[in-house]
């Protein structure tokens, strides 16, 4: 991790300001918004002050001290929000409840599998990532907790000095603020509690800290104080994640964004792929063929090839089975650990798929099939697929000298004519009778040829 820049908030009277921590996004942008008197006041990064809220005359701004409710009162996305601290929560056939103010029982078919004894009363929601539980508590130091859904064993307990929904999540990886005498960013790895980074913040984190990921960038508020303890304002910090590219190449070709031919050239460029993919199958899913993960087929595909996944992927070969057989298994491990992750089966695009969704079907021919084929090679890899098609559609247009509204319409198949040194440009379509004449000119030597065909 990366401090790209430390932005102070600074107030005429800062004692008079209810710092809420909360974070809201508005067209693009990012705002920092705290409460001021009887107005909610927005301070984007550039220091521009915006009321984003004022109650009617005779009315007070009644807002709790979590802003839990906040989005009723103004348009924005609210960003920092505390979850439900439900008494109950319910994992499959596990059942997780409190047992006592700070204990927990996990039953399963009104058994009692394990229990688990806290520090702290739990200020967060109970939340699961494959196989493991996490959540945060507040007072007698506040801890960070990381325990196995069906063991109830701890593989973290990281003392935050308070985790009241300071913490954001992108796929295995979650980002917590630590209160220690400075304040610290914490990166934790879900998959088996390893801290991967700690990163210093300027200022100190407190229970009204608030964090949030968005895009590729850790954004978090810390509080700057003076010596004598008094609050001076806010600080907006940034911070640049490492993120693991590997999740999102998997959560990508499982929501079918990438076609099968994209998803195999992007694993033979990232091997890597396949380790992020083995990490899905956890010890418990292959111990237990009870487990939720497992459906009609998929342990079945799995277990041949010793719950390999790259071998299991790869044992029905590259023919559109295989290709299938590929996006199922990965699709249904990607499924369990990320319940809200959209899953759609690929479709398989040509060339010439592709050129006609890019409303360039009337390229092609002999003449020039090499240099359109060498043109889609270089932009396969480009991410996003929205993105590679807007400048994939820029190179050909470009290269084709093509001009709006100005196609061939070809009678029959294309046969688009290649100049000296490039494909010539289209300059009109004549019918006489059922003959059709295509005239190209050679933007280089000016020279004209005519391609003919009969409708």
């Amino acid at each position: 991790m990366r401090l790209i820049e430390s932005v102070k908030l600074h107030h005429e009277n800062a004692g008079e300001v209810d710092f809420d921590g909360l974070f809201l996004e508005r067209e693009g942008t990012v705002k920092f918004c705290c409460r001021e008197g009887n107005q909610v006041v927005a301070r984007s990064l550039e220091g521009r002050r915006e009321v984003w809220y004022t109650p009617p005359e005779g009315e007070t701004l009644e807002l709790p001290r979590n802003w839990a409710n906040a989005s009723k009162y103004y348009a924005p996305t609210v960003l920092c929000w505390h979850p439900s601290t439900s008494e109950i929560y319910y994992y499959s056939d596990h059942i997780i409840r409190h047992s006592g103010q700070w204990n927990y029982v996990c039953e399963k078919d009104k058994e009692t599998v394990w229990t688990f004894k806290s520090h702290a009363w739990r200020h967060t929601a109970i939340e699961r990532y494959g196989d493991n539980l996490y959540f945060g508590t507040a007072g007698r130091g506040g801890y960070f907790y990381l325990l196995n859904l069906y063991t109830g064993q701890p593989l973290l307990k990281l003392r935050t000095g308070g985790t009241v929904n300071i913490y954001a999540r992108r796929h295995n990886r979650l980002y917590l603020l630590q209160q220690e005498k400075k304040a610290y960013l914490v990166c934790v790895d879900l998959d088996d509690g390893a801290i991967l980074e700690r990163l210093e913040l300027p200022g100190k984190a407190t229970m009204n800290s608030a964090i949030k990921l968005i895009g590729d960038t850790v954004h978090a508020v810390t509080f700057a104080y003076s010596k004598s303890g008094s609050l001076e304002g806010a600080l907006w910090n940034r911070v640049e994640a490492n993120l693991d590219p590997s999740m999102h190449y998997l959560l990508d070709f499982a929501a079918g964004r990438y076609s099968y031919g994209e998803f195999e050239s992007l694993f033979l460029h990232h091997p890597e792929i396949w380790d992020r993919a083995q990490a899905l199958l956890t010890r418990e899913m292959i111990r237990d063929p009870e487990h939720p993960v497992w459906d009609r087929t998929l342990r079945s595909r799995l277990e041949p090839n010793g719950f390999g996944v790259r071998a299991a992927c790869m044992a029905f070969g590259y023919d559109r089975f295989g290709q299938h057989n590929t996006w199922y298994i990965l699709s249904r491990l990607v499924r369990f650990h990320f319940p809200e992750a959209k899953i759609r089966e690929p479709v398989e695009e040509s060339g010439e798929d592709l050129l006609e969704k890019l409303d360039l079907e009337d390229l092609g021919g002999p003449q020039v099939e090499g240099l359109i084929r060498e043109i889609l090679d270089e932009h396969r890899d480009i991410r996003p697929v929205k993105e590679r098609n807007r400048l994939l559609k820029q190179k050909l247009r470009e290269v084709f000298h093509i001009k709006p509204r100005k196609k061939p319409c070809w009678a029959q198949e294309p046969d688009w004519p290649m100049g000296e040194y490039g494909p010539m440009e289209f300059v009109s379509r004549e019918e006489d009778g059922e003959l059709v004449r295509f005239r190209f000119r050679d933007v280089d030597t000016g020279e004209e040829t005519v391609v003919e065909q009969y409708d």
